[in-house]
């Protein structure tokens, strides 16, 4: 009798297999490997659909719209004077004049200086504006330039100016005074031995209404004289 665990021929009537042990008085089923279970196939699953939104372009804001501002006129030595800056509500009132005018004798101190060139800008009057800047600085072919320009400007506005005052008056640093010095020596053949900075406040009326307001100037002195010079 063949052992139907593991093949070993037994004798007849043997109750267990002499090989490995199992009992032979059963009927002996044959081993059938397993059937392997049927798996479905998988696919890949459909990606989503993401909807595509194409990049909006950036549209350019309105600019927005500024007031028309005068273009400087020329000037042969490039000297820019601020005259007027005048502040009503939220309005801003700019009078800026370029010229290359003067010829002043100066002042025995920097406050009277500065108070000749605001006063005379604020009023039109070209005599108080030319007593306070360097004789060499002059153009005589501006000064009915100035004169015009100025009074036409403040008699368009109707701004009157009132209790012109200094308001602070101190020392420029070492800094200033070395390029101030510098540039007066090579552009007139003078030494600036001093300056300060020199702030005139004042009163004006314009359209009726009355404000107030300061403007600062950079005097030097040169030759024992004072003199009102650009920033």
């Amino acid at each position: 009798m063949f052992c139907g665990n593991c093949g070993t021929q037994n004798a007849d009537g043997a109750v267990f297999c002499a090989g490995c042990g199992a009992p032979l008085n059963q009927a002996q089923q044959p081993s059938y490997p397993q059937q392997p279970q049927y798996a479905p196939p998988s696919y890949p699953q459909q990606p989503a659909v993401q909807e595509y939104y194409p990049p909006q372009p950036a549209y350019p804001q309105q600019p927005v719209s500024m007031p028309h501002q005068k273009a400087p006129a020329d000037s042969k030595k490039k000297m820019w004077m601020t005259i007027l800056i005048a502040s009503v509500s939220v309005a801003v009132i700019a009078i800026v004049l370029l010229f290359v005018l003067g010829g002043g004798s100066g002042f025995s101190n920097p406050e009277d200086a500065a108070l000749s060139f605001v006063e005379g800008s604020l009023t039109g009057d070209w005599d108080m504006c030319e007593a306070a800047i360097y004789p060499d600085m002059i153009d005589e072919d501006l000064k009915s330039e100035f004169e015009r320009d100025v009074m036409q400007e403040l008699g368009s506005l109707g701004i009157e100016a009132d209790n012109i005052a200094i308001k602070s008056s101190e020392d420029v640093d070492s800094y200033e005074l070395e390029y101030l010095d510098q540039w007066m020596r090579e552009d007139y053949g003078v030494s600036v031995t001093d300056a300060r900075y020199v702030r005139v406040s004042y009163e004006y009326s314009v359209w009726g209404m009355t404000a107030s307001d300061s403007y600062s100037v950079t005097v030097v002195e040169i030759d024992g004289s004072w003199y009102v010079i650009p920033d």
